[in-house]
């Protein structure tokens, strides 16, 4: 009978490699854990000086910051994104939405965000768009692909490849949101200037 790896490094290397064998192989799965990820959360955003309420009304709009970038970027413009959630356009617009922004979109330059960031915040994708066109394999897509690239349109083909860390939906919102801001003066105009004053 075929024992085990940690079995086989118990009998050859006693107790401790064992365990410490054990904790680096449940290490990834407890770091995915919503629950852990959420403690992190709230611990860096104690650490940043907030109000435990900030933490609750975050996971109220089902926001969890997942990298130390967000929770700069929330410390930077608490005030912009407080004033924001209280406003009544907030509130006519993602009464009942499960996933609001937590910046105003319409006024919003992003520019001066990164993806990971703008994902962090339930953002939607910028807007510097005309009109976006999903399609799957025998539906004609590489034909309108190829007629997009003979009248010199922009043509982004998700690519996917397996990362163990994140969520297959969050690579394309990261890779479509790189694609847009990279050719974005190409398709429309600049972003509003400075609205939300944010840098």
């Amino acid at each position: 009978m075929k024992q085990s790896k940690t079995t086989r490094i118990y009998k050859r290397a006693g107790v401790k490699y064992a365990l410490a064998h054990q904790i680096k192989k449940i290490k990834p799965k407890i770091r995915r854990n919503h629950n852990y990820q959420s403690l992190m959360m709230f611990v860096s955003l104690i650490k940043a000086g907030y109000n435990p309420t900030f933490y609750f009304m975050l996971k109220k709009y089902h926001i969890l910051l997942e990298s130390k970038a967000s929770v700069e970027f929330i410390t930077q413009n608490y005030d912009i994104i407080k004033a924001w959630l209280k406003s009544q356009s907030f509130h006519e617009a993602y009464a009942n939405h499960p996933y609001p922004p937590l910046l105003d979109p319409k006024t919003l330059d992003y520019t001066r965000i990164s993806p990971q960031v703008a994902w962090d915040l339930n953002l939607p994708l910028p807007p510097y768009y005309k009109f976006l066109l999903f399609g799957s394999h025998a539906t004609g897509n590489r034909g309108f692909q190829t007629f997009l690239w003979y009248c010199k349109g922009l043509d982004y083909t998700l690519i996917k490849y397996s990362n163990q860390w994140d969520s297959w939906a969050k690579q394309a919102y990261l890779c479509y949101f790189l694609e847009i801001m990279r050719n974005y003066a190409y398709i429309s105009a600049p972003p509003p200037r400075n609205t939300l004053g944010i840098y």
